[in-house]
């Protein structure tokens, strides 16, 4: 069988590359072409961009033209796993067709500068070929490969086999989150945006919503004003909720990050009204998302909440309220996880992170994130954007579900 992870990332080519990879797997074909005009990472100028959605061999691939962007990593890979070693032959001469080249030990380079390792010439015995996206030195794709004659023809094939026969020769995939979806509650700064972000680059349709047009004005213009869409609702107004979800529309992922700081007085000198703001903002507020949510949630996509440190580790004293509310989203999310199933539900625990909340601290920030970095055992505080990737692995794993991810930097631990 194949797998086929998302992206494959170019300056320009990216139509040509397309039609390559659909010459070489005949059980393929393309979807639709996208072009727009978008804005540059890190310039202040727009330029054409243009996507290619293909099928190979039944799922779904892009191929974009985006000028430069980050360096490729296993993200924005191309996977292939061969079934025998006559298709391992064939991907291998089809592969270095037109300006791959054979490496050493079994390895090659396909004329994109995509890179992978087959059976054919291995040196330590028959492994899948597998075929990655290689950054070059820039982060860019190889600009050094030919690409001239067409690859050779597929000889036939066995039929391939039931994806029931053996269960244990399956592979978990990763959905996609191209063409997706996604509301991030809390979006227009601190974790949210972090999340916003990641999963723009990752293909989502974006929705950001917070309670500040302002905020959300200033988030719109940092990931791509032409790109993503705003919606200012108060989740502590049912009403505002419910217009939230009527605005968006149908859509797959649901992501909260939403919050206040929490009261921290000791509980003998605790106010209750802030007690009861804190409650209706992070716990109530998580409830209605959820009830309104259900009514347009697309059957197999999911909901994401935000809990945290506290409840594992609570500040002494005064920490008893945020504790107990922090605690609540596990046992929240097992139980709404086999309510709504095949929807899934889940809940992600960061720790310390660095976002603009601890600003409320001053000068004193730098020291605190210091004293407790020396403590935890990865030795540092993580920004919005490491915290980020646990939202995007529960968004796109299909078999994890009433779960509580912890991302912490091991602050559990100590």
């Amino acid at each position: 069988m194949a797998t086929i992870h998302p992206f494959l990332w170019f300056n320009t080519d990216a139509e040509q590359a397309r039609d390559f990879y659909l010459s070489v797997f005949k059980n393929s074909k393309a979807l639709q072409t996208i072009e727009y005009t978008d804005w540059v990472s890190g310039t202040n100028k727009t330029v054409p961009h243009a996507t290619f959605d293909f099928e190979l061999e039944g799922l779904h691939l892009t191929a974009l033209n985006a000028g430069p962007q980050p360096p490729f990593n296993e993200r924005l890979s191309l996977y292939i796993e061969t079934r025998d070693q006559a298709e391992t032959d064939y991907y291998y001469e089809a592969l270095t067709a037109g300006g791959g080249k054979a490496q050493p030990c079994g390895w090659l380079t396909d004329r994109y500068g995509v890179y992978g390792r087959s059976s054919r010439k291995s040196c330590r015995g028959s492994v899948p070929i597998r075929i990655a996206k290689r950054p070059t030195a820039s982060g860019r794709r190889c600009t050094g490969c030919a690409r001239s004659s067409s690859p050779t023809s597929k000889p036939p094939m066995p039929a391939r086999p039931d994806p029931h026969r053996n269960r244990n020769e399956r592979r978990t995939l990763m959905t996609s989150l191209v063409d997706r979806k996604v509301i991030v509650v809390g979006g227009s700064s601190g974790i949210g945006l972090g999340v916003a972000e990641a999963a723009l680059n990752g293909g989502a349709k974006l929705v950001i919503v917070g309670r500040s047009p302002e905020k959300l004005l200033a988030a719109e213009r940092t990931l791509n004003a032409g790109r993503v869409t705003s919606v200012v609702a108060d989740m502590t107004d049912e009403a505002d909720v419910a217009r939230l979800f009527d605005e968006v529309g149908p859509f797959d992922h649901l992501v909260s990050t939403a919050g206040t700081l929490p009261p921290g007085d000791p509980i003998g000198s605790t106010d209750m009204e802030a007690v009861r703001g804190f409650v209706d903002n992070k716990l109530i507020g998580a409830v209605m998302l959820s009830k309104h949510a259900v009514r347009t949630l697309k059957a197999g996509g999911s909901m994401t909440f935000t809990s945290g440190i506290n409840k594992d580790r609570p500040p002494v004293p005064g920490g008893s309220v945020v504790s107990a509310i922090a605690g609540s989203f596990s046992y929240f999310a097992r139980a709404l996880a086999l309510e709504l199933a095949p929807t899934r539900v889940n809940v992600v625990s960061p720790g310390w992170v660095d976002t603009p909340m601890w600003d409320i601290v001053g000068e004193a920030k730098s020291s605190f994130f210091a004293d407790m970095a020396a403590r935890l055992p990865s030795r540092k505080i993580p920004t919005a954007a490491d915290v980020a990737a646990a939202y995007l692995y529960l968004m796109e794993s299909d078999f994890t579900t009433g779960e509580t991810i912890r991302i912490d930097g091991g602050h559990n631990l100590i």
